[in-house]
């Protein structure tokens, strides 16, 4: 890709298009998932001649899809989804935020209490340092493990453990859901 064929990154293209989405997707709405992971691309070989080979390509394009996501939380953090994705309530990258499941629910006290959660989540996310926050997004929406995580923040593995650690604590403390 980093020598200009067009075959090269049709191939990148394909391989790391869905993940790409796929993380955009836990980061923001669905539909502005898709514009996120082509503004990433279109990032991507923009800068394609500063790439060092450091990491992997899949890898740097994960960061470079985080920080576009993050760009546009900050350009839409006004605006909060109201409805309720169904599955959401049983994906286990919740947070633990999910309401009883005994509780009957009616659809409009679902989504006002997803809007609520998120903006909480939203809020902390952003009060935190940038590397906590990008660390438990990594953790919790790739399919990376530790040690590629640790090498898309320049970190040894242990440091990510602490910072996880610590990212965790400070979500889970300043957050209380009555």
């Amino acid at each position: 890709m980093k020598e200009g064929r067009p075959e090269a990154f049709a191939e990148a293209y394909k391989r790391y298009q869905p993940s790409m989405v796929r993380m955009a997707r836990r980061l923001v709405d669905r539909n502005l998932a898709e514009d996120v992971a082509h503004e990433a691309w279109l990032a991507a070989l923009q800068r394609i001649t500063g790439f060092e080979g450091r990491s992997t390509l899949q890898t740097w394009l994960c960061r470079i899809t985080l920080n576009v996501a993050f760009n546009a939380l900050r350009r839409n953090k006004h605006e909060v989804q109201l409805t309720p994705d169904p599955g959401e309530w049983s994906n286990e990258h919740n947070l633990g935020l999910a309401p009883d499941q005994s509780l009957p629910l009616s659809e409009p006290e679902m989504a006002t209490h997803v809007a609520r959660v998120r903006s909480l989540v939203d809020v902390q996310l952003k009060n935190m340092s940038r590397i906590q926050a990008n660390a438990l997004y990594l953790t919790g929406t790739s399919s990376m493990d530790g040690n590629q995580i640790s090498k898309i923040f320049s970190i040894s593995h242990g440091n990510l453990r602490v910072i996880l650690h610590r990212a965790r604590a400070n979500l889970s403390s300043s957050i209380s859901i009555n």
